[in-house]
């Protein structure tokens, strides 16, 4: 995090692009997963909608393809896939410590806090069993890489597990 910046919260909520309605208002019926497979980083989109991309991704996961799965690897900073070692280990995690986000029924994204290098946003999802995770991502702009300039995922964790600011 960088030391003095200032930090603003954003409360706007941002569409998921390509979506039958609503975000959080769709049925998994009604998601077509193929919709996500050309959506990866690019430097026009704003931290919030990198967000709301991985989450409506994961709900669409088709576990055929892991093309929901993908998405998100896709949007992953470099660091963050260093971290994790290959796709297959990501998918690994995915599917053994954040099923909730492949069963969610629905996605509410919270208030969006960002400096200028960095932003979180809480993420809750209720799965189709009417079970409740709650989850907050962590994206960094992404400086000296292929992606410089583009908001990337540093990393996902459990709301629980969140003890404050993440450096």
């Amino acid at each position: 995090a960088s030391g003095g910046a200032a930090t603003t919260e954003t409360r706007t909520p941002v569409p998921v692009p390509e979506t039958d309605s609503a975000p959080g208002a769709r049925s998994r019926q009604a998601t077509t997963p193929s919709r996500y497979q050309a959506l990866g980083p690019t430097c026009e989109r704003p931290p919030e909608l990198v967000v709301a991309v991985q989450p409506g991704a994961l709900r669409a996961n088709d576990p055929r393809t892991n093309e929901g799965i993908n998405t998100t690897w896709q949007f992953a900073a470099p660091s963050n896939r260093n971290a994790i070692g290959s796709y297959g280990r990501f998918v690994t995690i995915i599917t053994e410590q954040y099923q909730p986000l492949l069963d969610a029924e629905t996605v509410t994204l919270g208030p969006l806090q960002r400096s200028t290098t960095t932003a979180r946003q809480p993420v809750t999802v209720t799965t189709v069993m009417g079970e409740t995770q709650s989850y907050v991502w962590y994206l960094e702009k992404q400086t000296g890489n292929r992606y410089d300039g583009c908001w990337m995922t540093t990393g996902v964790r459990g709301a629980l597990d969140d003890m404050g600011d993440r450096s």
